[in-house]
């Protein structure tokens, strides 16, 4: 393994459209002492030539091309591959800034206690709302007291900012059972082992947010499914059985569905769906108002709204009860 290289891994799947500005960005990066590993993972359109281009000119590319096998797959393949200290993520579709891998390859030599390392992200594409969100959320300082809370949300850093080092990954890898959230899966899992996670609060990832598309919305509830499996598995205490879902919804749908169809069927006893507007049973199970909630007997809380749950948050604080101890949000 050698101490001064690390290793960009590039999946790409139909990614020509952007896939030029991506690659450039790696190539004029400060830091030059990298491998990068493109992957076309299947593409059929022009990505293999644009790939084919740049390595002919770059030493520093290294090509693998084959059949469609997902992402999971390609991560983990060139996981394998990597000969650096550090493995580095990109996206096909985002820009890495020319001082990314200096800073980040610093960081991690000056913070051995860190596997997992991202950056601040500058969000851009054609839907203005979603970019000044996901700045919101990745943009924010990690520390020891706040990872696992910002982890009952969802994913603490940027996928595609993130440096790790090469033993780490190689050992972890990334699970094939959860293809839609592999990078949430593997943060959450590694964080419940103890390793720590970091981020550098500088802007050095340009996140490309591409319009919505049917795709999109049919990974969305994939993706909850996985979210609401992940969730119980690494962060609910399975000794609590009794308890009350906050949300009606189409996640507090999912969740029932899940829990009715899996191992915590006997593990979890879901005593009421509370939700301030709709009325009657769920699968049997009876919707009630928030002023109900003190007749039950219950030992957790998980909130399955997406739209009212800071509403609701905030009313379980005032009653004195914690997220992640007393509560969480496990879609």
């Amino acid at each position: 393994m050698d101490n001064n290289l690390i290793s960009v891994i590039l999946p790409v799947y139909n990614g020509e459209k952007f896939l030029r500005d991506s690659i450039e960005s790696i190539l004029n990066q400060t830091y030059e002492s990298f491998e990068l590993i493109i992957i076309n993972d299947g593409s059929t359109d022009g990505s293999l030539n644009i790939i084919n281009e740049y390595a002919c000119k770059d030493s520093r590319i290294k090509v693998i091309s084959r059949e469609n096998k997902g992402l999971v797959y390609s991560l983990n393949e060139g996981i394998d591959l990597a000969k650096g200290k550090y493995i580095a993520r990109m996206d096909a579709d985002d820009i890495s800034l020319s001082q990314r891998f200096e800073l980040q390859y610093k960081y991690l030599e000056e913070h051995t206690d860190i596997a997992i390392l991202g950056t601040f992200i500058e969000s851009f594409g054609e839907d203005k709302k979603t970019s000044i969100m996901l700045e919101q959320w990745f943009n924010e300082k990690l520390n020891d007291e706040n990872m696992y809370i910002k982890t009952s949300y969802s994913c603490p850093i940027a996928h595609p900012t993130v440096m790790m080092r090469t033993r780490f990954a190689k050992l972890e890898r990334y699970s094939s059972k959860y293809p839609v959230i592999e990078d949430y899966e593997l943060w959450i899992r590694v964080l419940k082992k103890g390793y720590k996670i970091s981020n550098i609060d500088m802007k050095l990832l340009k996140y490309r947010v591409h319009s919505k598309s049917k795709s999109n919305i049919e990974k969305g509830e994939i993706a909850i499914r996985q979210r609401i499996e992940c969730k119980l598995n690494y962060l609910f205490d399975a000794d609590k059985k009794n308890v009350i879902l906050w949300g009606a919804g189409l996640g507090g749908r999912m969740f029932i569905n899940y829990v009715l169809s899996s191992k915590w069927n006997k593990k979890i006893n879901i005593m009421a769906v509370v939700d301030k507007e709709k009325e009657g049973k769920i699968e049997n199970i009876d919707i009630i108002k928030p002023h109900d909630i003190d007749k039950i007997r219950y030992d957790y809380i998980f909130i399955t709204t997406s739209l009212g749950y800071r509403e609701v948050s905030s009313y379980l604080n005032k009653k004195g009860l914690k997220i992640l101890e007393d509560y969480m949000y496990p879609v």
